[in-house]
């Protein structure tokens, strides 16, 4: 009986100790995936630009010669700042995409130097000068600038749009132009956030060519 204790005893031992590890390996995989739902979005930076070539072949013709307007600035009403996300294949967002300098900045910048370009004069909306109140002034108004994706496996069917509202106002008139651009990509997850970017781009580019050509430009500032 004496040894039969003693063997009863060490198997118990072992079993515990074997429940024990079991225990401390489910602890430390519930630890790392609690972690990983933990993991903070990343956040990635992309830089809007446009090349100086096309904007001199939209405006070799110098479309919008004798304008003579005051700059009002850009307001951004998006609801997010994002430009696009990337997300896992559950959905779960793993990367966002924003503008730096942002959207806003961006276009305050850009903006006037391309419609100069295409023959815009401007005048300070501060100017002494009495003519500068029966001059016409434009803002940009930004609704809508950036991608969404839908749910694939492999990859992701992703639409990029921007909707940008061009107000125009003098002493005697008011009037809104919208400026809008849609594109369909492909985003596939292994390459990362490529595909986005160079959509992102694209719109941006079409969006800003769209702008030289509101007519509202000669028939509403004249």
């Amino acid at each position: 009986m004496k040894n039969f204790k003693r063997t009863l005893g060490g198997t118990s031992g072992l079993l515990n100790k074997i429940c024990l590890n079991f225990l401390a390996l489910l602890l430390v995989f519930l630890g790392l995936s609690s972690g990983l739902q933990a993991e903070e979005t990343k956040v990635e930076k992309m830089n809007l630009v446009l090349a100086p070539l096309l904007s001199q072949e939209w405006c070799a013709h110098k479309p919008l010669e004798g304008l003579t307007l005051v700059w009002k600035g850009v307001q951004d009403e998006r609801v997010t700042s994002d430009l696009g996300v990337l997300n896992r294949k559950s959905g779960e967002v793993l990367s966002r995409l924003v503008a730096d300098p942002n959207l806003k900045s961006t276009l305050d910048t850009i903006v006037p130097k391309l419609l100069s370009a295409c023959g815009v004069n401007w005048a300070k909306k501060d100017s002494a000068d009495p003519l500068v109140d029966h001059l016409s002034s434009v803002e940009l108004v930004v609704k809508t600038f950036g991608a969404q994706n839908q749910k694939g496996f492999f990859s992701a069917k992703a639409q990029a749009e921007s909707q940008i509202e061009v107000k125009l106002s003098s002493p005697t008139r008011q009037s809104t132009a919208v400026v809008a651009y849609q594109l369909e990509f492909k985003q596939i997850r292994k390459k990362g956030s490529k595909a986005l970017r160079q959509a992102i781009q694209e719109l941006y580019q079409e969006t800003l060519k769209q702008l030289i050509l509101v007519p509202e430009w000669k028939t509403k500032t004249s």
